[in-house]
């Protein structure tokens, strides 16, 4: 283990993202993958699991559809 190994650190500038394509038409948000320090700070990871939530609720089937390729009753 090296005590030196600054990989898992943050960089000043370059922080990691990812970013969520929402469904409709050219919408798309980025979220730093960063966690606040203190619970009172925005938190975009937070934002990034509850958008996705919604997403799922909202726009995804109650019930998938079948699959042309199952037999029926599977």
């Amino acid at each position: 283990m090296d005590e030196n190994d600054q990989s898992f650190e943050p960089h000043a500038e370059d922080y990691p993202v990812v970013e969520l394509v929402y469904p409709n038409r050219n919408a798309s948000e980025r979220f730093i993958l960063l966690a606040p320090k203190d619970v009172d700070h925005y938190n975009p990871i937070y934002d990034l699991e509850a958008s996705l939530y919604t997403i799922v609720q909202c726009e995804l089937p109650s019930r998938p559809p079948r699959s042309r390729y199952l037999p029926a009753g599977v």
